[in-house]
C-alpha cells in the first residue's frame, strides 16, 4: 500500500500536469485566434455560404468621338473586375472576349465630353445595365454578380 507521502506526490503530480495542460491549451487557443490588425485584409464576403471570386478584364481601350460626333484622337482605357462565385469564375474567364466586346460597343458611343462627365459609379451602372440586357437578349444567365471599375483613364 502507498504511504501518505507517495500518495501526496502522485496527486500533486496530477494537479501540476493538469494545470500545465490547461495552460498550454489556453495559450495555444489564444494564439490561434484571428487577431488581424485593422488594416489587414478581411475575409471575403459570402453569398449563400460561398466566397466571392474576382476576375479581371484588363486594358479595354476605346477611341472616343469628339463632341460633334466625328472621330477624335482621345481614348478611354479601363480595367474591369467581375465579382462572381467559385462556380461562376470559370464561366466568366471563358466569356471575357464576349464581355470585352460588350464593353467596347457600350462605351464607344461616348463623346470625349460625355466620357469626362461620368463618374466611376455611373460607368459601373451603364456597363451593368448593358451586360444585363445582352445576357437577357441571349437568354443566358449572367455568370457574375457585379462589375466594378478597377481603372479608368480618359486621355
Amino acid at each position: 500500500m502507498l504511504n501518505k507521502s507517495a500518495l501526496l506526490m502522485v496527486v500533486l503530480g496530477l494537479l501540476i500536469g493538469a494545470g500545465a495542460g490547461g495552460g498550454a491549451w489556453y495559450f495555444m487557443s489564444y494564439r490561434n485566434q484571428d487577431k488581424a490588425p485593422a488594416h489587414a485584409v478581411r475575409e471575403a464576403p459570402r453569398v449563400e455560404g460561398k466566397e466571392f471570386r474576382y476576375v479581371t478584364l484588363d486594358k479595354v481601350i476605346i477611341m472616343l468621338r469628339d463632341d460633334n460626333g466625328g472621330p477624335a484622337s482621345h481614348y478611354l482605357s479601363t480595367d474591369l473586375v467581375f465579382r462572381t462565385t467559385e462556380e461562376g469564375e470559370k464561366k466568366v474567364k471563358e466569356q471575357l472576349p464576349y464581355l470585352r466586346s460588350l464593353t467596347v460597343s457600350t462605351l464607344s458611343v461616348l463623346t470625349t465630353g460625355r466620357a469626362g462627365q461620368l463618374t466611376v459609379e455611373q460607368y459601373r451602372k451603364v456597363l451593368g445595365e448593358a451586360y444585363a440586357a445582352a445576357y437577357a437578349r441571349d437568354a443566358q444567365e449572367r455568370p457574375f454578380l457585379d462589375v466594378m471599375v478597377g481603372r479608368l483613364i480618359i486621355e
